[in-house]
């Protein structure tokens, strides 16, 4: 695959550096004995793994809602998964629902994009829009500013 779990595991690894509260809802169908997945145990031992199938809106739904009890206030939301504005509902609520929410940071995908190679955020993207476009629209929507 791509390199959204990279990213993932690093981001996480500099925020528990740094003392900040850490849940990562990952996808269950990760292969746990890989690197970065591997690597959850022993570097990641104060964040929280819920191993979710994402695909089940339940399943991602109450393991969402679940980053809201018991501990700090949902400040920010790193999402490298969704791929259509449904697979973000529980997200959103989660952002929604946290008095102290500040931003909510969406890993797209270069699919969307028109061109090849090299790309910025100024490119023209696909028509009809992919569903990370749907998604980041969504946002726009949602969650303005």
């Amino acid at each position: 695959g791509g390199g959204h779990g990279e990213i993932a595991v690093h981001l996480a690894l500099a925020l528990q550096s740094k003392g900040i509260k850490v849940t990562i809802l990952q996808d269950s169908a990760a292969k746990k004995d890989k690197v970065p997945f591997s690597m959850y145990d022993s570097k990641l031992s104060d964040a929280i793994i819920s191993w979710i199938d994402p695909e089940d809106s339940d399943d991602y739904g109450s393991a969402a809602m679940a980053a809201l009890k018991g501990g700090p206030p949902v400040t920010h939301i790193f999402d490298n998964y969704s791929k259509s504005p449904e697979q973000i509902e529980a997200l959103l609520t989660v952002a929604k629902a946290s008095p102290d929410f500040k931003l909510y940071s969406f890993v797209s995908s270069a699919g969307m994009y028109t061109a090849k190679g090299e790309l910025t955020e100024t490119l023209e993207v696909k028509d009809p829009p992919t569903g990370q476009r749907q998604v980041e629209l969504r946002l726009a929507q949602e969650l303005p500013g």
